[in-house]
């Protein structure tokens, strides 16, 4: 771990970070944002398989609404109740990220208006049915039974002392992402519905799971109406909705980290005006390591100084990382100072 802050900034920055459901003053505690590092998921390879070193705090779970829902109502969940055990067992905790850019087939054929989306034909975040069938799944998922080993019994998913984070994912796009602009030039498409139905996917993921901390995906992103920008008042209407005191919370993630990115002044621009307590969230684009895209993003081979920039720039304490960066013996030394240095915030 490098220590490029000097003490006075270091101070003002640890007390920037103070604890949310703290700075919210509130009778009852919000949840608490998750801090450390977490290794992001291997959908080939079980965590049960991989090596978890005393570094991480957690684990990322990454699946799609098709592999937990294979029929309407037909739900399977045991991938996410045997992760969820595995990591109890090591002290661990869980991060969910179900991918609603990739619905069941039954979703697509019931839907009325769909789009292009990032993963291919998507029900667009407005689509009525397939806005009641992902919440009915959030839910049941919600719901479900999972063996809590602290209490010796069954709990629901919702109210298990593992899980801690959960993606408010957006109906066809995943993340407020629009590169192609294949969203806002829908022929149904209008600012205000747009916006009323990102508050209302987000509000089912959070409604759903009330007692852990919420995260959305949050990019630039504009359409034909520039007097006021689209990700301007989308940002807004996130914090009236969710960001205010008392409110249930909301953070802003982002999967651009890297040696160069999220550029503070570019797409990392809204994370600069998160004010809560580690309300920024950020996923490595690639491994430094063995990078599988971008490699020059990751030249210098070590995350060190990447970390030292995040921090410093939105006060991220919380970050995914791939699993050829967490085995690598050389990067060890590194996660472990900052592990320590987090923990300690």
């Amino acid at each position: 771990m490098k220590t490029h802050l000097g003490f006075f900034t270091a101070f003002m920055v640890a007390a920037w970070v103070t604890p949310w459901c703290v700075a919210q003053n509130t009778g009852d505690p919000l949840p608490s944002a998750p801090k450390g590092f977490y290794l992001l998921n291997d959908r080939q390879t079980a965590v049960e398989s991989m090596t978890l070193p005393g570094f991480l705090s957690g684990f990322t779970l990454r699946l799609a609404w098709s592999d937990v829902e294979t029929a309407q109502g037909v739900y399977n969940f045991d991938l996410i109740k045997r992760t969820v055990t595995h990591l109890q067992g090591k002290n661990l905790k869980l991060t969910l990220e179900i991918f609603t850019s990739m619905p069941p087939a039954y979703v697509l054929q019931g839907a009325q208006s769909t789009f292009l989306g990032p993963k291919g034909r998507a029900p667009t975040p407005w689509d009525a049915f397939a806005q009641a069938r992902w919440q009915a799944m959030l839910t049941a998922l919600a719901a479900t039974p999972v063996r809590d080993s602290v209490v010796g019994a069954d709990v629901r998913l919702a109210d298990h002392p593992t899980l801690t984070a959960v993606d408010a994912s957006v109906i066809g796009l995943q993340m407020i992402r629009d590169v192609k602009g294949d969203l806002v030039r829908h022929g149904e498409y209008g600012r205000a519905k747009f916006i009323d139905a990102v508050v209302q996917n987000i509000s089912a993921s959070r409604q759903a799971f009330p007692k852990d901390y919420g995260f959305v995906g949050f990019f630039r992103i504009q359409d034909a109406d520039r007097s006021v920008p689209l990700d301007e008042e989308l940002y807004t209407r996130l914090q009236t909705e969710f960001m205010g005191s008392g409110q249930p919370g909301l953070g802003l993630f982002q999967e651009l980290w890297s040696d160069e990115g999220p550029v503070a002044d570019g797409l990392g621009y809204y994370l600069t005006r998160q004010s809560g307590a580690n309300a920024v969230m950020l996923q490595a684009l690639t491994s430094w390591k063995r990078p599988f895209q971008d490699p020059a993003k990751v030249a210098s081979g070590n995350p060190d100084g990447a970390l030292d920039k995040s921090y410093v720039d939105y006060g991220c304490m919380y970050y995914e990382i791939y699993y050829a960066d967490v085995v690598a013996t050389d990067l060890r030394p590194v996660f472990e100072g900052w592990a320590a240095f987090f923990a300690g915030q």
